[in-house]
C-alpha cells in the first residue's frame, strides 16, 4: 500500500480551528478519507500540538465523529520497536493545514487512492508518484 502511515494534524485539518481551543465543525472530506485509509489497512497517527486536557477533548471528538486513529501524538509501536522512540512522528504521508496550499484533502485523495500513475507539481519540480 502506498502511503501506509498517515500523520494527520487535528486543528484546521480534521476540525475547524477558528475558535481554538474550542473544537469546531469537521473539515469536509477529512473524516471520509481517514476512514477509507483505515478500512483498507492503513495506519493513522494524529499529530497535534494539543496536550493534556485539550488532547483528551480532541480524542473524544474523533471518537464521537467516527474518525479512526491508532495513536495520538506518539509513534506506532512497531516503529518504536524498530527505531526507538523519538519526538518526530514517523509516517509516509503528512497531512497538515500548514502545508503549502493547506491540507488539500482533494490532493490527498488523488495521491493516496488514485491507482493511475500521475505527476503532480511542487514549485518548479515535477515529482512522479511513488510506486
Amino acid at each position: 500500500m502506498k502511503y501506509a502511515i498517515w500523520a494527520v494534524d487535528f486543528d484546521g485539518t480534521i476540525a475547524d480551528d477558528k475558535q481554538w481551543p474550542i473544537i469546531g465543525a469537521p473539515i469536509p472530506k477529512a473524516a471520509e478519507l481517514i476512514r477509507r485509509h483505515y478500512q483498507r489497512g492503513g495506519y493513522v497517527v494524529i499529530n497535534s500540538c494539543r496536550h493534556h486536557e485539550n488532547q483528551e477533548r480532541a480524542k473524544q471528538w474523533l471518537i464521537d465523529n467516527n474518525v479512526p486513529f491508532h495513536k495520538f501524538n506518539e509513534n506506532l509501536d512497531f516503529l518504536i520497536a524498530k527505531y526507538g522512540d523519538c519526538r518526530k512522528i514517523g509516517a509516509d504521508l503528512y497531512i497538515d493545514d500548514k502545508n503549502p496550499g493547506g491540507a488539500g484533502w482533494d490532493v490527498v485523495e488523488r495521491i493516496a487512492f488514485d491507482e493511475e500513475p500521475f505527476k503532480y507539481q511542487i514549485g518548479s519540480y515535477r515529482i512522479p508518484r511513488r510506486k
